[in-house]
């Protein structure tokens, strides 16, 4: 006889989630704060200006882009059977082109702080998602919903710390983004100018010519 089982369970399994973040669970933190950074940069960029705000306890992340609705958003991110991105056809280098990240994110928090929430605010509204794997394969999502006072932009809150540990993947976010601004616990590192974007439009490489580096 053969048992079949939901592959949504795969992005909360320890060994399933380092294959797809290429980092081992001691650095589920630091995969998770790059990620929300990566994802705050594509919506602040949309401002002209961007500026991220990061808190190191609980890791909250926070942007100054237009906001995202949050029942679209969920509508998608919890469906663990497909993978969404807003920028997956893009034919160009980008931040979460895999469309994983958030997924991702659910599963590593599962991993470090089991039964907590992850919470997103944003346009008015703030949302607590409690996700559980059951052995059945299959994935119990409770997200509780609830209407806050409008602040712009977006707002992500994970039951997770980092330390300075982490100031590396911060400083190289950085240089890598002069053109943005960010806050971390206080600490402000100004933008150095504008920054034209990789656009649409510019032509890329053959695949064979660009180089994959994964972290040791």
């Amino acid at each position: 006889m053969i048992y079949t089982f939901p592959r949504a369970k795969e992005y909360f399994e320890p060994d399933e989630l380092t294959l797809a973040t290429g980092v081992s669970r001691s650095r589920f933190p630091e995969a998770i704060l790059k990620e929300l950074v990566d994802n705050a940069l594509d919506e602040a960029e949309k401002t002209g200006s961007p500026v991220v705000e990061i808190t190191g306890s609980p890791l909250t992340v926070k942007d100054n882009g237009p906001g995202v609705d949050l029942n679209e958003l969920l509508s998608k991110v919890l469906d663990f059977n497909v993978r969404a991105s807003s920028k997956l056809a893009w034919k160009r280098p980008t931040r979460g082109y895999l469309g994983n990240a958030l997924k991702t994110i659910f599963g590593m928090v599962h991993v470090l702080a089991p039964d907590k929430p992850v919470v997103f605010e944003s346009r008015g509204q703030r949302v607590a998602v409690t996700i559980r794997p059951l052995s059945t394969g299959e994935i119990r999502i409770n997200p509780v919903l609830e209407t806050v006072p409008e602040r712009p932009g977006f707002t992500a809150t994970v039951p997770v710390s980092v330390s300075g540990m982490f100031y590396e993947t911060l400083i190289a976010t950085i240089l890598f983004n002069p053109g943005a601004s960010f806050k971390w616990d206080g600490f402000e590192f100004p933008a150095v100018g504008t920054v034209e974007k990789y656009r649409r439009t510019a032509r890329c490489p053959p695949t064979g010519l660009i180089l994959n580096h994964s972290s040791t």
